[in-house]
């Protein structure tokens, strides 16, 4: 009997400390199963996740989810959480069973992304149709979309920022897009004094390809677009205040003629593949790019197909 007391005193004790300290012990964690032969109730458990709880996915890792975080250019199709087990990093899935095409885009888009020398976040791990662990951004980040529309809050970062924007401009001046690129989709860290692309699509393509130091492939528009020209086309257009507006479009003007002065050089650096090798290459790239696109698309028609449930484990049968 006095055994007993003491069991459920203690029991009494680690309820109440685990209410004082919101904080979600392993013991009492919703734990969510996902696998690929369920389907169903993704749905509706995702919206029943919480910080807490954990995850567990087909290749057989666990993430016990942190606070959510905010979800960048996609958070209206993926959600973000802070890993508990590594603060450093932080977990990447889907908001519902249609929103699954937007992990497997980016998961398609990253490696020509690295192998152009794009400065992207750290993707750590990566699940198709499931999730993607990635380096978490600092606190004290600025989105590069804020610092145009209130610039005055950033004041003291001002020089940094666009000095970073101006070397961003010369790393990725080769590209001719990057997929869903926009101001929104890069931050400044001033920890690291750089800018960073925490944010992209599945297909970006490059103005000026060069192989064994000659150019095998040039765009027409090589010489007037960049990655910019997208933004300020959006900026033209945007509510913004006429100051703030007319203000961004310089800088982005600005940033826009760095890149194209940065291509003259390669032009002036390199010679120019016969036109039969750079229309073959041309040919090359465009069915590289209709293959990636097949994929995704074949991904998205077949998605509510494949995509499967997050069922949590009913613990109390065992």
């Amino acid at each position: 009997m006095e055994v007993s007391v003491h069991i459920r005193h203690l029991f009494k004790m680690i309820i109440l400390a685990v209410c004082l300290t919101g904080v979600s012990s392993p013991a009492f964690a919703k734990i969510h199963q996902i696998s690929y032969d369920q389907r169903g109730l993704y749905d509706q458990l995702i919206k029943k996740i919480k910080p807490g709880d954990v995850l567990v996915f087909p290749n057989q890792k666990r993430f016990t989810l942190g606070k959510r975080l905010d979800g960048g250019n996609r958070g209206s199709s993926v959600r973000v959480y802070e890993i508990k087990e590594e603060p450093q990093f932080v977990l990447r899935i889907p908001k519902s069973e249609q929103d699954v095409p937007s992990i497997s885009h980016q998961i398609e888009g990253l490696p020509f992304l690295k192998q152009n020398g794009a400065p992207v976040i750290e993707v750590v791990e990566v699940l198709d149709l499931f999730y993607m662990k990635v380096e978490r951004l600092p606190a004290n980040y600025i989105r590069i979309e804020d610092y145009f529309k209130r610039p005055d809050m950033f004041e003291k970062f001002k020089i940094q920022i666009e000095e970073a924007l101006k070397s961003f401009s010369k790393k990725t001046a080769l590209f001719h897009d990057i997929s869903d690129f926009g101001t929104e989709q890069i931050a400044y860290l001033p920890d690291t004094d750089r800018i960073l692309i925490f944010d992209w699509g599945s297909l970006s393509r490059l103005s000026i390809l060069v192989r064994n130091e000659t150019i095998i492939h040039i765009d027409p528009s090589w010489s007037r677009r960049s990655l910019w020209s997208s933004a300020i086309s959006g900026f033209r257009h945007s509510k913004l205040e006429r100051n703030l507006r007319d203000k961004a479009i310089s800088l982005l003007q600005e940033f826009n003629q760095i890149a194209i002065q940065e291509r003259k050089a390669v032009v002036e650096k390199y010679p120019l593949a016969s036109e039969e090798i750079r229309k073959q290459t041309g040919l090359e790239l465009e069915k590289e790019r209709a293959a990636v696109f097949g994929r995704v698309h074949k991904f998205q028609g077949n998605c509510l197909e494949w995509l499967r449930k997050i069922e949590r484990i009913d613990w109390d049968s065992y």
